[in-house]
């Protein structure tokens, strides 16, 4: 009497290996179960990982397909990840591993490039790297950036691939397919070099989910009425979240959507204002 099933996958490598993975997975389930089809809650990578088994193996055996905080069109969070290095919410469970190390290791990660901002981020965004007072740069100059940053430019080409098969400009028509966003969560956007500041950085901050801009988020056609925004969340706890939790139930029940206090359907509400000020000890 098992009806959920959860799909573990090492985030670190190809998503398209993993898509074969979850292949199996789907297959073994569809056998365990007698049904043809699953429900798939797909959380950040998840979404990513998702629809490329979609363009692998086409959507029959996919009844309705939920995407929890998916960075559609990439997080400017990666680039950090590679550039400066981040816990990336691991900080938690491996204490030992220092920012420095993580970068280290994250430079031949198959999937951190994926996660990289696309040409469809640059598009419908905008940049997510520049200098003081510049007009930031485009793609190609950004991934031409990261080469000479040191970074494996084999890694930055397979990214690009990954991204322009379709997978930017994802079909949704036949899906049953809903989108869950974070909504005004300070979220980094652009990386800017400080040049006054002796070659020290600043980032720009969007609406978002911690990790994921709004604008990513968003990045997949679907109708309003499958768009939902939550706000005051956290990306990597959000499949946990009172209210989340609640809405894919219903989703997935075909139950009548009641929306708790903290969501909203109207994307224009997703509005932040301010600075963000961080203080480094000492202070003088």
């Amino acid at each position: 009497d098992i009806d959920l099933f959860v799909f573990p996958y090492d985030w670190r490598i190809d998503i398209n290996i993993s898509s074969n993975e979850l292949k199996n997975k789907i297959n073994s389930v569809i056998s365990q179960t007698g049904n043809s089809k699953v429900d798939i809650i797909a959380h950040s990578m998840g979404g990513l990982l998702s629809k490329q088994y979609i363009l692998d193996n086409g959507s029959n055996s996919i009844n309705k397909l939920i995407f929890i905080g998916t960075p559609h069109l990439g997080a400017p969070k990666a680039a950090k990840t590679l550039l400066f290095g981040d816990d990336m919410g691991v900080g938690l469970i491996f204490s030992f591993l220092s920012i420095d190390r993580i970068k280290s290791i994250s430079q031949n990660m198959p999937a951190i490039y994926q996660l990289l901002p696309s040409e469809e981020y640059f598009t419908q965004i905008g940049t997510y790297y520049s200098e003081l007072g510049s007009t930031g740069y485009d793609y190609f100059t950004m991934n031409q950036y990261l080469v000479d940053s040191g970074l494996n430019s084999m890694l930055i080409n397979n990214a690009e691939e990954f991204h322009s098969s379709l997978l930017d400009n994802f079909d949704t028509s036949g899906l049953d397919a809903y989108n869950i966003n974070g909504c005004n969560t300070p979220t980094m956007s652009t990386i800017i070099k400080r040049t006054d500041f002796n070659d020290e950085y600043s980032a720009l901050i969007l609406a978002g989910d911690g990790t994921v801009p709004l604008g990513s988020s968003k990045g997949i056609d679907l109708s309003n009425e499958r768009e939902y925004y939550f706000k005051d969340i956290d990306h990597a706890v959000m499949p946990s979240e009172s209210g989340i939790k609640e809405l894919v139930t219903q989703i997935i029940t075909d139950a009548t959507i009641t929306l708790s206090s903290s969501a909203t359907q109207d994307s224009s509400e997703c509005v932040i204002a301010g600075k963000i000020v961080s203080i480094h000890s000492p202070v003088n």
